[in-house]
């Protein structure tokens, strides 16, 4: 191996390690770790043996390897993004029920302490529930 070959191991290796240590020190989720994780063990193998790169990349037709290095890079890069607008998506949809049933909570209590009228009807309690939403 060469000396760029060993140094892109080392950073490979270090990256890895940084990401077990996020998860061990609980910033980083195990389902989050898992896309890093692996895809360092991905830049390890590819550095460790850069001769993958070139028969990757004459299998699907590009014969510069860089740019098949590049467009690898561009597809991890688009699956991180679509993995992480559905995490997203997901977490509010439970942000808008966790409000919901907050806001609902909030009416019940306030009407056990007998600070709501018992003449109201529901729809000036749906309509006071949606005054108290955040989003």
């Amino acid at each position: 191996m060469d000396r760029v070959s060993i140094i892109a191991v080392i950073v490979s290796i270090l990256f890895l390690l940084f990401v077990v240590n996020q998860v061990r020190k609980k910033r980083l989720q195990e389902s989050y770790s898992l896309i890093w994780i692996i895809l360092s063990i991905l830049f390890i193998i590819i550095a460790s043996n850069y001769h993958i790169i070139d028969v990757l990349s004459h299998l699907i037709g590009i014969y510069y390897s860089p740019t098949f290095l590049a467009l690898l890079l561009i597809f991890f890069l688009i699956l991180i993004c679509i993995h992480f607008s559905i995490s997203l998506s997901n977490r509010s949809k439970q942000m808008k029920i966790l409000i919901q049933e907050v806001s609902l909570l909030k009416y019940e209590i306030d009407k056990i302490a007998g600070n709501i009228a018992k003449s109201e009807t529901t729809v000036e309690t749906v309509k006071k529930v949606k005054k108290t939403r955040v989003i």
